[in-house]
């Protein structure tokens, strides 16, 4: 899924990025060249309906796919009435980065693309991500089209129809993601938005946003909405009366009585009276925030201590077509300092999932890149422009967010291991000595080192509701090497940054339904969290200002 859209950076004490309007497209370009990295060698695990093959640093990996795929198996058995004979082929990749080297498809596969099924030899690939809920979810999202595509075969089959007669994107990827997923801010924020904005196209024109992740969201409101309508054997139904009709708009009729132009108009004014009442307690971004860039699709932006007195920011900009790292403020045009993907040693910024480190003094500034198979730590001297550091280690397939430490001599990231898991690792920069600060199955991400040096915070999914994707804000402290848990809820709070008392943090979060900043105080007794913003559309990214 790649993210489109426009995203608005705003400044009053703190700077915050703002989602405005995003959509994730589950594209894939054709790719002439795909270059294989890395040699793999394949193993397979048998189960009662699948062959999963995996490599060798996967075993854990694999051993709870073998569990999870056939309970995932068993639900859509019962879901869509129907059992797919042939043994499925599953394909998993401990990586992101070992996945878009598969050769399954010729396809050029883009970072945000979560799993594929390939029709041809009926073959399912994904990777793992960090989040083991996540890589769930996508695995029982790609079976429900094995499942979808199979029983509409052998429905047409039946009926002695030779020409297979696929569901409209919007339904396939709609019930897939209905069947798969529970609602959640996220996709609530896409609709929300879209209403507001008047971009929310009726089931007859949603073509206009094919492939999007807003056609994603829309179409599992859809369905979710047939469930209320009809009964959730509705959609069984439909598959029963698939050869009955050419197109999806005749069965739908056949099936539930009702033209589709009739549902669309009750599933339109069921989502407006749903979302609009949630805009009597939030705040316009124009009435509360300031654009501080106005050119393509700005992200991940920090702040630099102050430069021939001026307030410079850093932030990812993809304005001419490419993803590039940029310098602004507000009296000079933005500058830019890293090309990015221009560069031959380039291949990517991450701008989605990573994030940029700006040392104390402003002279640094340390970010991912991903370059021939594998990504590295950068980083850049803004003063004489220059990279300084360009690192790879063996152990450490991929990385994100790095942070520095107060004297600028070591970083902290998140990084992924051979085996798919995700900790948080210090590198010294002058030794290049790499140490793993836990090493376990919790996803850690979004780092940040505290101005005092004795506390690095972070997000993870280590507690209770973890395994339903959700996360929490935890600390670590050098002293005792211990981890503190800062907040608490069956909520996503991810983001968190560090202000100049070491003591205060700012962090997204979706309490309140819509993802806002919130501020945790924390000391030796308790723990105080607040909500600072209630914008309309969520606030992503947030990072205090040199004086806070």
């Amino acid at each position: 899924m790649g993210l489109e859209g426009i995203w608005q950076m705003i400044k009053a004490f703190l700077l915050v990025l703002i989602g405005v309007g995003i959509g994730f497209g589950q594209t894939f370009g054709f790719g002439k060249n795909k270059v294989q990295y890395d040699e793999f060698e394949w193993k397979k695990i048998e189960t009662d309906h699948f062959d999963i093959f995996f490599f060798t640093e996967e075993e854990v990996l694999a051993s709870h796919t073998a569990k999870i795929v056939e309970s995932q198996f068993r639900d859509l058995e019962r879901k869509f009435v129907h059992t797919v004979r042939r043994r499925i082929p599953l394909v998993i990749y401990s990586s992101h980065i070992y996945f878009e080297q598969t050769n399954i498809i010729p396809n050029l596969l883009p970072e945000g693309v979560a799993g594929f099924t390939e029709y041809l030899k009926g073959r399912v690939a994904l990777p793992l991500s960090g989040s083991i809920p996540e890589y769930e979810r996508v695995l029982h999202h790609e079976l429900v089209h094995v499942f979808m595509f199979d029983r509409i075969a052998r429905v047409l089959e039946r009926h002695g129809i030779l020409d297979f007669r696929p569901a409209p994107l919007w339904f396939s990827e709609g019930l897939a993601e209905y069947w798969s997923s529970r609602k959640s801010a996220l996709g609530d924020m896409i609709l929300r938005d879209a209403l507001f904005s008047q971009r929310f196209p009726s089931i007859k024109q949603i073509h206009q946003i094919n492939g999007t992740f807003q056609m994603y969201k829309q179409g599992e409101s859809i369905c979710r909405f047939m469930a209320q309508e009809y009964g959730e054997d509705v959609f069984e139904q439909l598959f029963v009366n698939w050869w009955r009709a050419e197109t999806f708009e005749e069965v739908f009729a056949i099936t539930t009585g009702e033209t589709i132009e009739s549902f669309d108009e009750k599933w339109i004014f069921h989502e407006r009276k749903h979302y609009f009442p949630t805009i009597s307690n939030r705040n316009l971004l124009t009435h509360s925030a300031k654009a501080l860039t106005h050119e393509g699709f700005n992200v991940k932006a920090a702040w630099m201590p102050k430069h021939q007195d001026l307030l410079d920011y850093v932030y990812l900009n993809n304005q001419h077509g490419y993803t590039q790292i940029v310098r602004g403020n507000d009296s000079e045009p933005p500058e830019i300092l890293v090309e990015g993907e221009r560069l031959t040693s380039i291949e990517s910024l991450h701008p989605l999932t990573s994030k940029i480190a700006v040392s104390s003094d402003g002279n640094l500034i340390a970010f991912v890149g991903k370059s021939r198979g594998r990504d590295h730590l950068y980083v850049w001297n803004t003063e004489r422009n220059f990279f300084l550091y360009d690192l790879r280690f063996d152990e450490v397939i991929a990385m994100s967010s790095p942070s520095f430490s107060p004297n600028g001599e070591q970083l902290v990231f998140s990084g992924t291991s051979k085996d798919g898991f995700v900790d948080l690792y210090v590198v010294d920069l002058k030794t290049d000595s790499l140490r793993p600060l836990m090493k376990d199955i919790y996803h850690d991400r979004d780092p940040d080192w505290s101005p005092d040096g004795k506390y690095i915070v972070f997000g993870s999914d280590r507690f209770l509701h973890g395994s339903l994707g959700k996360y929490n804000i935890f600390l670590y402290c050098f002293e005792n090497k211990q981890l503190k848990r800062l907040t608490e809820g069956i909520f996503v709070d991810q983001q968190p940054d560090f202000g100049p008392d070491s003591r205060s943090i700012i962090f997204s979060s979706d309490r309140d339904s819509v993802f806002n900043i919130h501020l945790a105080r924390f000391n030796d007794k308790e723990i105080l969290v607040s909500q600072l913003t209630s914008f309309l559309t969520g606030a992503f990214d947030p990072t205090w200002s040199p004086a806070g």
